[in-house]
């Protein structure tokens, strides 16, 4: 593949009609191509993460060559490069590599995610944190459950805030309330008002939260940071 990141970055388009390039060029070629493209941690490197999944996922290869494709990235040691970027001090990096070990869908990947989550993303914050269990969930991790069973046992803010997060894409309404109306919570997401308020202006400031967090810097913050940000995010955030 000649030029193959000008290729993913202008022509690929995301159509994943991709089935042209194991015509024109080997597998073998094609995926040490993506390797060493991934291995640059830089303003492509998501693009290069999609286009990567996509050739495996959502291309019009059928399903012998796929399997081939799987089987070549594992051979030149594609999953051990995106590995790295779980480590990433680029929180959009670090994220998207979660999301894509989750989305190739093989349940032979969490070990990673089960390595860095116990290794770093609970140590760190709630944000890659509940994404990670999102994507250890759809992989069928055995620790999964473990996980969070730990996380309700130590009831710390930023154990609730992973949770709630989760929860919220599984719709756990049980959990959700137990833990959106505890007071411990509510003082953290609503110190400056002395009553409840509603379980849909706490999802909205969630939400603003998770995205003022992705913007900030997050450089080796650890748990105990990652609450501080919290409190003072809240605090000075007002009710529409």
């Amino acid at each position: 593949m000649n030029n193959s990141l000008d290729f993913i970055k202008s022509e690929y388009k995301y159509d994943c009609n991709l089935k042209f390039l194991i015509e024109k060029y080997s597998l073998v070629k094609i995926v040490s191509e993506i390797i060493e493209l991934i291995k640059i941690e830089n303003s492509d490197l998501i693009e290069v993460m999609t286009f990567a999944r996509d050739f495996y996922i959502g291309s019009d290869l059928n399903k012998e060559e796929k399997e081939n494709y799987y089987s070549e990235l594992k051979k030149q040691n594609f999953f051990e490069e995106l590995n790295k970027h779980l480590y990433s001090k680029n929180l959009s990096i670090c994220s998207y590599s979660i999301y894509t070990f989750g989305k190739f869908s093989n349940i032979e990947n969490s070990k990673y995610l089960e390595i860095a989550y116990e290794k770093k993303f609970k140590n760190e914050n709630s944000i890659l944190s509940y994404r990670c269990l999102s994507e250890l969930e759809w992989l069928n991790s055995e620790n999964v459950k473990k996980y969070i069973a730990e996380l309700k046992t130590e009831k710390s803010i930023t154990s609730q805030l992973t949770l709630i997060y989760l929860y919220e894409i599984s719709s756990s309404e049980n959990e959700i309330e137990e833990i959106l109306t505890g007071q411990k919570f509510q003082d953290f997401i609503n110190p400056n008002f002395g009553k409840v308020i509603t379980i849909e202006n706490i999802y909205d400031k969630l939400f603003k939260f998770e995205n003022y967090f992705s913007e900030i810097k997050t450089e080796n913050i650890k748990m105990k940071e990652f609450e501080t940000v919290g409190r003072d995010f809240f605090k000075n955030l007002k009710i529409d």
